[in-house]
């Protein structure tokens, strides 16, 4: 894993100096990270909750790299999952259910580092905000992936009761 200096280049530090920063802001991140999943849920628009945990998966991957970022959407996954949030898909089939949602939360995290690990040394900005754009589009991608390979049936069965015409298959 990497830590970015103050001044933006990645640092080169030995594996002692690099170790015991990233552990405990990877700690601290995991943590903000579960408390928004748990807590962001009850901010809503409409019938969507607001995924506040992507902020702190962007920021982890960033500071510590895409492993950081893999760890991070590992404990989003699991949190969502134990929360009790995918019950619904859990019911239908809980084995597309867990491999969903922990690969959607570890791809955005991995997604996130690689980002701004390929651009940063050229566009160190661009690099964070292309991050930030890509965890919640690699998040819902994943997601439907995962839905069009587990749960394309549940789905055709939710659309029939609401009345509304079968989604066309991909």
């Amino acid at each position: 894993m990497r830590c970015i200096r103050p001044g933006g280049a990645a640092a080169e530090e030995s594996h002692m100096e690099k170790t015991t920063p990233c552990i405990a802001g990877g700690g601290l991140l995991a943590a903000i990270a579960a408390v928004l999943r748990l807590v962001g849920s009850a901010i809503r628009f409409g019938p969507f909750s607001v995924s506040l945990v992507l902020i702190p998966i962007v920021l982890g991957a960033a500071l510590y790299g895409w492993g950081m970022g893999c760890w991070l959407g590992l404990v989003f996954g699991a949190v969502v999952l134990l929360s009790g949030d995918a019950g619904l898909f859990l019911a239908a089939d809980p084995g597309g259910a867990i491999v969903t949602v922990l690969s959607k939360g570890i791809a955005c995290g991995a997604a996130a580092g690689l980002c701004c690990r390929w651009l940063h040394p050229w566009y160190p900005r661009l690099s964070i905000l292309l991050s930030a754009l890509a965890a919640p589009l690699v998040n819902t991608g994943v997601f439907l992936l995962g839905c069009r390979l587990f749960f394309m049936p549940l789905i055709h069965q939710w659309a029939q009761q609401a009345a509304m015409p079968a989604p066309e298959l991909i």
